[in-house]
């Protein structure tokens, strides 16, 4: 087990609850940490480490604001990063219409236009695990837009 990065930390109680912003949880095994956004599990593979660990194990760091403010950033860097090296395009948001149900748009970031493009042209390429890999970028980042655009 290596240090963690934090010296004060709880253990999860099975009374838990991860409030509206998510919670940081950090594993006992390599000391990474993730944000959960609910306690609706028993075990959890760590995406450091790789291993399972339980719930019951996984520590709460009790970090400064400032600790924790790097942290989600971090995070949130991870999560929108695009899928299969794409590159954006486009320098400022795009209105997107949805082809199949007149008057539904939504304005897309760069990112996101990237994203969506890509599974348009795979689409039409039959290249359907890209197209799976597209929709799940889509349904974790851009979740009102999925539902316009794509669902």
């Amino acid at each position: 087990m290596k240090q963690s990065k934090c010296s004060l930390y709880q253990k999860i109680t099975k009374y838990k609850k991860a409030g509206k912003n998510g919670t940081i949880i950090e594993c006992p095994e390599c000391t990474h940490q993730e944000i959960i956004y609910h306690f609706s599990w028993h075990a959890l593979v760590c995406p450091g480490c790789k291993a399972t660990i339980e719930k019951t194990d996984y520590l709460l760091p009790k970090l400064s604001s400032d600790q924790e403010a790097k942290v989600r950033a971090t995070h949130e860097a991870e999560r929108r990063k695009l899928p299969k090296g794409l590159k954006i395009l486009d320098k400022e948001p795009v209105k997107v219409k949805n082809p199949y149900m007149p008057g539904k748009w939504v304005v897309l970031q760069p990112d996101a236009a990237a994203v969506y493009d890509w599974i348009k042209g795979s689409e039409v390429l039959e290249q359907y695990e890209d197209v799976q890999i597209g929709l799940h970028w889509f349904r974790i980042n851009e979740p009102e837009a999925y539902m316009i655009l794509l669902d």
